[in-house]
């Protein structure tokens, strides 16, 4: 006979659903942040194995939105 693993019950919390009205907090936020990344160029090397790979010919990121 096999004894079944006992669980302590547990609450789950979702995360809120924001709907990013005009004027919202949310909307704001996420405005400021596109602002930011739309003027810094981030860079994102190859990592191959745990190995980072860097090389002169750069590229650029088209922001998807």
């Amino acid at each position: 006979m096999v004894n079944a693993p006992v669980f302590e019950d547990f609450v789950v919390k979702n995360e809120p659903v924001l709907a990013y009205s005009k004027g919202s907090k949310e909307r704001r936020t996420l405005e400021s942040s596109l602002k930011m990344y739309n003027k810094e160029v981030i860079e994102v090397p190859i990592v191959i194995g745990g190995v980072e790979y860097k090389t002169d010919r750069v590229k650029y990121q088209v922001m998807v939105s």
